[in-house]
């Protein structure tokens, strides 16, 4: 199972804040331990080393439907609300369910939460 970090880190090659923890490096550096994660986007797979504190335990939290943030076409950069809100843009969230696998369940859960 992949273990999703969302965090406030943006990926330098595609802007996506969602990491998942691939590896943990410790350093001995004149007698101090230094530790980092290295991390990979979900999104184009960029490796990158953080403070280890920069990305919470596995148990810490689960994204939140609302922190996502589209990272390719037209609402580029909204979250599902913000897109919802926008001239076809129930529609465009109902066709991504329909095409992305990633976004398919997390979709349908914004959509059930925002019909109720």
């Amino acid at each position: 199972m992949i273990d999703l970090h969302p965090t406030t880190l943006l990926c330098y090659r595609c802007s996506a804040s969602t990491w998942e923890r691939v590896d943990t490096v410790e350093e001995v550096h004149r007698g101090r331990v230094f530790r980092q994660d290295v991390v990979a986007c979900c999104f184009c797979g960029v490796l990158q080393r953080v403070e280890a504190a920069a990305v919470p335990a596995a148990e810490a939290r689960r994204a939140d439907h609302d922190e996502f943030r589209f990272q390719f076409g037209r609402f580029q950069g909204m979250t599902f609300a913000e897109a919802d809100a926008q001239p076809n843009g129930r529609r465009y969230l109902e066709v991504m369910m329909g095409k992305n696998e990633k976004l398919r369940s997390r979709i349908a859960e914004y959509l059930a939460g925002s019909c109720s």
